[in-house]
């Protein structure tokens, strides 16, 4: 429980970068520890710093501080994040789930061909926009989460775990939270995303304004209503129902490997472990598929590696 002057806000925070299962994330956290109330992500250490602590504060006033409190929203990217966060919550722990980074990317451009932020092909969005850029520069974005918080204050998880290994990814960071562990036997679980955007919107206007829409109502304070049409699917029925998106081209693939190729041999050696299925290309069939890594998670020290294996309980 981090009990401020402001009252109680966030142990543990997802930072995920964006498309590595957040939502998924969310879910299965859901009852288990406290969120913010109406809202997945606040984007508060983001995009609404200028509101206040004050108003930070108020999505966590229905906490009791019987369990732990949580936040998972994007925030790795983000670029005064870490020393925001620090002033307000210097105790908070974070996780981090890190994807193939060309995978990411790519997802993270379907996203926002969805939501009408971009007409652009991908190579020419990579180019200009900042958040699409930044997202999958894993090592540049950790030495500045590392500068300000202790390593230890980090679980690095990676997304093929998620997706091929659920029940162990989420032991790991039930184990990391410190709730217990839940069993997901019985429940039927998705081997794709639920927000894949595997389809362009049907109507880009249609894609924009239901955007503005949205953050309209977000920014009055509608949550429920639009929560209420998410479940109702409005939002994805707007942002999809066109042309499928291939899979990014043998030569695309290359080059944004190459592109990557720093970063991804950087954090290598800042967290000290093998990422090498993400330096050459995979058929797209196994693009978002990858099994050849076991199951673990980076969990981070203050020494300059720490690449530990977990197994799950239940196996």
């Amino acid at each position: 429980m981090s009990l401020s002057r402001w009252g109680l806000l966030p142990d543990v925070m997802g930072i995920g970068p964006a498309r590595t299962g957040t939502t998924w994330l969310h879910g299965k956290l859901s009852g288990r520890v406290d969120l913010p109330r109406g809202l997945k992500e606040t984007k508060y250490f983001e995009r609404y710093h200028a509101r206040g602590v004050e108003w930070y504060a108020s999505l966590f006033r229905h906490c009791k501080g019987d369990r732990p409190i949580a936040e998972i929203c994007p925030y790795l990217a983000a670029p005064q994040a870490p020393e925001w966060i620090a002033e307000v919550i210097p105790n908070c722990k974070f996780i981090v789930t890190l994807r193939d980074p060309v995978d990411r990317m790519y997802s993270h451009y379907r996203m926002m061909r969805g939501y009408a932020f971009t007409r652009l092909p991908v190579e020419e969005a990579l180019k200009v926009d900042r958040f699409l850029a930044q997202g999958s520069l894993y090592a540049s974005n950790l030495e500045r989460w590392f500068a300000v918080f202790p390593r230890s204050s980090f679980l690095i998880t990676l997304y093929e775990d998620l997706r091929e290994r659920p029940q162990t990814y989420l032991d790991c960071i039930s184990d990391f939270i410190g709730i217990k562990r839940v069993s997901l036997a019985g429940r039927k679980e998705r081997r794709y995303s639920i927000n894949s955007f595997d389809r362009a919107p049907r109507s880009f206007k249609l894609a924009q304004n239901a955007r503005h829409l949205r953050i309209r109502l977000r920014e009055r304070g509608w949550n429920r209503t639009v929560n209420l049409l998410t479940r109702m699917e409005v939002w994805s029925w707007c942002a999809g129902g066109g042309p499928k998106f291939p899979p990014l081209t043998r030569e695309q693939d290359a080059r944004f490997r190459e592109l990557y190729l720093p970063q991804i041999e950087g954090l290598e050696k800042l967290v000290g472990c093998d990422l090498s299925t993400w330096k050459s290309r995979r058929p797209p069939s196994a693009a978002a598929n990858v099994t050849s890594l076991p199951p673990r998670a980076i969990a981070q020290s203050d020494s300059p590696t720490g690449l530990h294996e977990f197994r799950s309980k239940a196996s």
